[in-house]
């Protein structure tokens, strides 16, 4: 009798699935399910899992998350959990969620989109009246960016203001769902917290230069919508700016992206994720320039308990292509928890909270990925 726990992961065969199924099937307590609309692709990658670790119990499963008869496929899957895997979320609803509240199954996402993620609770009463945790933005942001400030939060007597970005290295790999999430709010407007009110920006705007640690130095970084601008305002008090950026490692690339923002802006272009299958085919025109170095930064700012200025900014430092292991982490150590009975929360919430710094640090061993942290400005 299999005692082991099914994880089903849509897109498992994809740039951040495949990395989740690679991880899961690793667990001795765990069953991988691979799963998306190209049953072969699934196969095959199923295949390839059980040759590369022995003991890992993997199939495969031909899912469309769009099916009408999702839930009924979800029961007869006998998933436990489903790892939504599968974007832009930006273009969906919350078919799959619904899908799995009727099903009676676990749900994790992977979304960056700040209306998905921040609508989840929309879905709390009917997620507890069938007890089940649906978990929307268990990637980088919000799951990762929450976890370090709560973790430096004790240094801070009054924490004001939080700044994050991100750089990845040009050589990591970038799917096309990735790619249409980027250029979705590419010149669009979107509210910022800012000294105390909310500001309009526009997506791949604010262009500015930051220094990252070590041989990374300095790259490009323009605004950017995530979850986190609507949803750390209101986690911690006497926040007053929150703000995000993300850029490209190379710079013409990254300045060819803020000219686009402009076209936007203008409406000269309506959408440029309508585009995104053209861009990313030219974008890998370069793909054997630039590194696989890339970084994240949290720099949190406050007061001390003595109640002078404090500043501490965290980084995280990814080489060697395993940057985009660390979107992946949430929604593993998130299934991982619930496979132990360790997760018993119920309901429908942003991923904030869920898992500690040090779990997410640990759970990448191995891979060439450090901190660095400092409590001087960078800038």
């Amino acid at each position: 009798m299999n005692m082991r726990y099914p994880v089903l992961v849509s897109g498992g065969y994809g740039t951040f699935g495949s990395r989740i199924c690679r991880a899961l099937a690793a667990d001795p307590a765990i069953e991988v399910i691979v799963a998306g609309r190209d049953g072969e692709a699934a196969g095959r990658y199923a295949g390839e899992l059980r040759d590369a670790i022995p003991g890992g119990e993997v199939r495969a499963l031909s899912l469309n998350m769009r099916a009408s008869d999702l839930a009924l496929k979800l029961k007869k899957s006998g998933a436990r959990v489903l790892i939504h895997a599968c974007g832009p979320f930006q273009e969906q609803d919350y078919h799959a969620a619904n899908a799995c509240i009727e099903a009676g199954v676990h749900y994790i996402d992977l979304a960056g989109s700040r209306s998905f993620v921040c609508g989840i609770g929309s879905l709390n009463a009917p997620a507890r009246r069938r007890n089940v945790l649906l978990v929307s933005g268990a990637s980088t942001v919000p799951a990762l960016s929450s976890a370090v400030a709560d973790h430096y939060m004790p240094e801070f007597s009054a924490l004001t203001s939080i700044n994050i970005g991100i750089s990845p290295g040009n050589q990591t790999p970038r799917g096309l769902a990735t790619v249409k999430a980027i250029l979705s709010h590419c010149g669009k407007p979107f509210q910022r917290f800012e000294n105390g009110v909310w500001k309009t920006v526009y997506g791949w705007q604010g262009l500015h230069r930051r220094r990252y640690p070590g041989s990374m130095g300095k790259r490009w970084l323009s605004n950017c919508d995530i979850p986190d601008l609507q949803l750390f305002p209101a986690r911690y008090p006497g926040m007053e700016t929150v703000a995000f950026y993300a850029g490209l490692e190379l710079g013409f690339l990254h300045l060819a992206t803020w000219g686009a923002s402009w076209l936007a802006r203008w409406n000269r272009v309506q959408n440029w994720a309508d585009h995104a299958a053209l861009l990313k085919r030219i974008s890998g025109w370069f793909s054997g320039m630039g590194s696989s170095l890339g970084g994240m930064h949290v720099a949190l700012d406050g007061l001390d308990y003595s109640g002078a200025p404090n500043r501490l900014t965290w980084h995280i430092i990814a080489d060697s292509g395993d940057g985009a292991q660390i979107p992946c982490v949430p929604s593993i150590l998130l299934a991982k928890k619930l496979a132990r009975d360790e997760l018993t929360q119920r309901g429908a919430y942003p991923c904030m909270g869920f898992f500690t710094l040090k779990e997410f640090i640990n759970e990448l061993s191995g891979l060439d990925i450090r901190q660095v942290i400092v409590n001087r400005n960078l800038d």
